[in-house]
């Protein structure tokens, strides 16, 4: 009964067919249905998916190396937000109601901030940056507790982001002091979300992360100057930058159930 059970499920659409002949497709069905045979939803498998959501962050740049109209320790805001959207791969295994699983995504980003800041020294001087994060992704391990169909699960791990800035000072009608940069962020991750399995196969879900990237040292080079504030073209400005990011993001899950 449990076999006709778990042949319905997968085949819901040739229900009919299977009840009627199902001696005869269970010794030739390609693939094994999910070993659970107690008829509640199985989460065991490994999944590949896509997924696709919004961030919005908070972080300073701070002057290591300085001019004369923006000095060392001067410290600038930056709120990057926007869309992202990519994949992710992963491995469950449930034993009872809970669910350990691994998982590995990645994601472009429309994720950026751009700001302008009057110099403290001279008001007539505003720096102009411009900061995005064009890529993410995270290597996590997940523990979650599942209803059946279910699943309430919290997750941690890595993230590494990529980031690049660009910046210019003006003085009236003058643009002068421009340089940019880029490099690879690291940090931690962590977050939970709610995952609904609509089909033996097929699961979406909905789920909040926050990520930390501390603070990292980066060199900015410039590539055109007046001259002015002591800045001269290929002298390397150094930064300390410090980022953090909260992501709500929502996803669709394609299951491979184990053999």
């Amino acid at each position: 009964m449990g076999e006709i059970m778990m042949l319905k499920a997968l085949f819901r659409s040739a229900a009919v067919v299977v009840i009627l002949s199902a001696p005869a497709f269970a010794a030739d069905m390609p693939l094994k249905a999910p070993k659970n045979v107690s008829g509640l939803y199985n989460w065991t498998g490994f999944y590949v998916g896509i997924h696709g959501g919004y961030a919005w962050g908070d972080g300073t740049t701070e002057n290591v190396t300085g001019s004369t109209n923006f000095p060392v320790g001067l410290v600038r805001d930056q709120n990057p937000s926007g869309p992202f959207a990519g994949g992710q791969i992963g491995a469950n295994y449930q034993f009872g109601q809970w669910v350990l699983g691994v998982e590995a995504d990645l994601a472009a980003s429309g994720i950026e901030d751009d700001r302008a800041q009057a110099s403290t020294v001279n008001t007539n001087v505003v720096s102009h940056t411009h900061t995005k994060f064009p890529w993410i992704g995270t290597v996590t391990g997940r523990l979650g507790f599942a209803m059946n169909n279910i699943l309430f699960y919290g997750k941690g791990g890595g993230v590494w982001a990529g980031h690049e800035a660009s910046a210019f000072t003006t003085n009236g009608a003058t643009v002068n002091n421009q340089s940019s940069g880029s490099e690879t962020l690291s940090g931690w991750t962590a977050g939970g979300g709610i995952e609904i399995g609509l089909h033996p196969n097929i699961s979406v879900r909905a789920e909040y992360d926050h990520y930390d990237f501390g603070t990292t040292t980066v060199n900015r080079t410039v590539f055109f100057s007046t001259g002015a504030g002591g800045v001269n073209v290929g002298d390397v400005n150094v930064r300390r930058v410090k980022d953090t990011m909260d992501l709500f993001k929502i996803g669709l899950n394609y299951r491979f159930f184990a053999q």
